[in-house]
């Protein structure tokens, strides 16, 4: 056989023995959990899992902390606002002349002419008392 052909051979079988020993490995692994033995990836794994954790936690915990804080400066915000309002309005007041306004007069329709025969009775509105 050409030296080349060998070659090729030996890693197919080389290959074929470490699928045959990682499949041993998985199951050695499951067989070891199942007994209730911890494997150092599975620590590893809970100590990553306890740092995401806490990172997760410390965010919320921050965004909470932002929430409330938000809240606040917008309660100042709405205060604020509710005292410039009230220091314009008082401003107008000072600025409005004390003139007393002339009445509005109100343009009147024009009536239909009045048919023949036909009486129109106007509501007379009761006294006014001071």
């Amino acid at each position: 056989m050409p030296r080349g052909k060998k070659r090729k051979e030996a890693r197919d079988r080389a290959a074929t023995k470490v699928k045959e020993l990682e499949r041993q490995l998985d199951v050695a692994k499951k067989n070891l959990r199942q007994l209730g033995g911890r494997l150092e990836e599975d620590l590893q794994q809970e100590v990553a899992d306890r740092a995401a954790d806490r990172t997760i936690h410390d965010l919320e915990v921050q965004l909470e902390h932002e929430r409330q804080r938000r809240e606040e400066l917008e309660k100042k915000m709405d205060a604020m606002t509710r005292a410039m309002a009230l220091m314009r309005a008082r401003e107008d007041e000072k600025d409005e002349p004390d003139e007393v306004a002339k009445p509005v007069k109100k343009k009147l329709k024009k009536k239909p002419p009045k048919a023949e025969g036909h009486v129109t009775l106007r509501r007379v509105p009761p006294p006014y008392h001071d």
